[in-house]
């Protein structure tokens, strides 16, 4: 049942992708079914020990999001969402804290940004991606979930990535 959930989720998730690269911005309707299938696929795992795992996550996300926020009110920027970063891109990561783990979200949330952001400097540098296109943080990472995810689930020991 929970290759069925994984399998709703990773939809959702190239849904959202197409959608925010496409026309940068995100639908709610897949959001709702990313969350839903993430709800039973947890639960199927561990019940609803999930919820304290998501709380984790989700404390984890405001303080890198107060972090963004900081650094780009010191630089003087008034307004920092729909401007640097989308109100989509925030409820995406919230959603994807219920799949998750803890150290598995820090994990994939830090290295698929760090990636992220090296191919935008390099895309920018060389001329490759304009330098008013926004980051799509979303479609990369949605992206990044459906192809990693089940990988993880199906080829993976129970908890690699959770000590």
């Amino acid at each position: 049942m929970t290759a069925f959930f994984l399998t709703i989720g990773a939809g959702n998730c190239l849904i959202t992708a197409c959608q925010d690269f496409r026309y940068r911005e995100i639908h709610l309707l897949p959001l709702i079914f990313f969350a839903l299938s993430g709800v039973f696929y947890r639960y199927s795992e561990s019940g609803w020990a999930f919820l304290g795992e998501w709380l984790t996550n989700l404390t984890l996300l405001a303080s890198m999001l107060s972090l963004v926020w900081l650094f780009y009110r010191i630089k003087g920027t008034k307004k920092v969402m729909d401007v640097k970063m989308g109100w989509g891109d925030v409820i995406f990561l919230a959603i994807l804290g219920i799949w998750l783990k803890p150290f598995s979200f820090l994990f994939f949330y830090s290295a698929n940004t760090f990636l992220l952001s090296i191919v935008f400097v390099l895309g920018r540098m060389t001329g490759m991606i304009p330098e008013t296109y926004p980051i799509p943080l979303a479609g990369v990472l949605g992206i990044a979930f459906s192809v990693f995810m089940p990988l993880w689930h199906f080829f993976l020991p129970e908890n690699y990535f959770y000590p």
